[in-house]
């Protein structure tokens, strides 16, 4: 209903005997319009709500969070090779490395000193509010699997997991559909995790029916798939690298 709908409605529910009184009107039209400034503050409020900024009013917040919408030295179409340590996990986008025999080559080449300037990636308003929500998350977090599991359970709902290896090492395991999003926010360093602890992160095509193997007489978690009966249909697949 418009302010001026809304005005008139309270106007016409003055009783019959002010009901054709000018200056009775008027009050009631006085009083109601200065009521409406109450709607103007909650706009405002509402226009900085994380959940539904948009453009400059999301770049204001980034600011609050400490996280920019321009990513320099990111890029989703340049692909660099680069060597890693050994058993070190790589980065889900942007790296490639030795090819196995018989593997496609990629388009690639040696990361230069300008590319870290001049690759500038601009992350639409999907993307940079999960930046943004990540960030204030992060400002005020302990870094407890906890507040982790609140956190990125608020962010992604059930569209991740996580497990403690309980050798120093968190490995997250996200849903295919937030690969862009999760290579944005681990280029950032805005994937949570204890100080010292390392980072191991997989891919799934569908984070419900992740192929496992179990232990002998151990019953498998829910959301994981082992190998069929013969003639019986089985949602799932390999959780692979990338």
């Amino acid at each position: 209903m418009s302010d001026a709908a809304l005005t008139d409605y309270y106007v016409k529910t003055l009783i019959m005997e002010y009901l054709d009184k000018p200056k009775a009107k008027a009050t009631i039209q006085v009083l109601i319009d200065a009521l409406m400034i109450f709607d103007l503050i909650v706009d405002v409020r509402d226009g900085y709500n994380v959940d539904d900024a948009v453009g400059v009013q999301l770049d204001v917040l980034g600011k609050y969070a400490g996280i920019g919408r321009n990513i320099t030295g990111f890029s989703t179409s340049i692909s660099y090779f680069g060597f890693l340590v050994y058993g070190e996990t790589p980065p889900k986008t942007g790296i490639v490395s030795y090819l196995t025999y018989g593997a496609t080559s990629p388009t690639s080449r040696y990361r230069r000193y300008i590319d870290t300037n001049s690759t500038i990636y601009s992350m639409a308003d999907a993307q940079y509010r999960v930046m943004v929500q990540m960030g204030f998350f992060k400002n005020h977090s302990n870094a407890s699997l906890e507040s982790i599991d609140f956190m990125m359970g608020v962010i992604f709902g059930t569209r991740w997991e996580l497990i403690d290896n309980g050798d120093m090492v968190l490995r997250y395991i996200f849903q295919e559909s937030d690969q862009l999003t999760i290579a944005i926010a681990e280029f950032v360093g805005l994937i949570p995790k204890p100080t010292g602890v390392g980072l191991e992160i997989d891919i799934v095509p569908d984070i419900a029916h992740v192929f496992a193997f179990k232990q002998y007489g151990v019953t498998p978690q829910t959301d994981r798939v082992g190998f069929k009966i013969y003639g019986v249909a089985k949602a799932g697949g390999m959780a692979s690298y990338g």
